[in-house]
């Protein structure tokens, strides 16, 4: 997506740019935002006016929509122990590559 360089237009592609940031796989995290807010994969405009197995499979009856719910909650709880594992690799890797860099970790004024 291009941004261009006056303000006049940015609202025009304000959309555009807020749902390529809510599909954009995160570095830190290895999902996407909106796969950490509600839990599942985002479901683009095209995939809901031309019926999917995804889309299909929400046509099922209220029982089955329970037990496919629990399931869900159950699966997201899982991926967020694995985010978190990741974020704290993550955040390690970061405080060593820093650690690195300055040096021995001492400043010329601390004594």
């Amino acid at each position: 997506m291009m941004v261009s360089g006056t303000k006049k237009d940015r609202h025009e592609s304000l959309s555009e740019a807020l749902r390529e940031y809510k599909t954009t796989v995160c570095t830190a995290t290895g999902c996407t935002p909106y796969s950490l807010v509600y839990g599942s994969k985002v479901m683009l405009p095209l995939e809901i006016q031309l019926p999917s197995l995804r889309v299909a499979t929400h046509l099922v009856n209220p029982y089955e929509k329970v037990k496919v719910r629990l399931a869900e909650l159950e699966a997201l709880d899982e991926k967020c122990l694995f985010v978190q594992q990741k974020l704290e690799v993550y955040q390690a890797q970061m405080a060593g590559a820093f650690n690195r860099k300055s040096n021995s970790g001492h400043f010329p004024w601390e004594i």
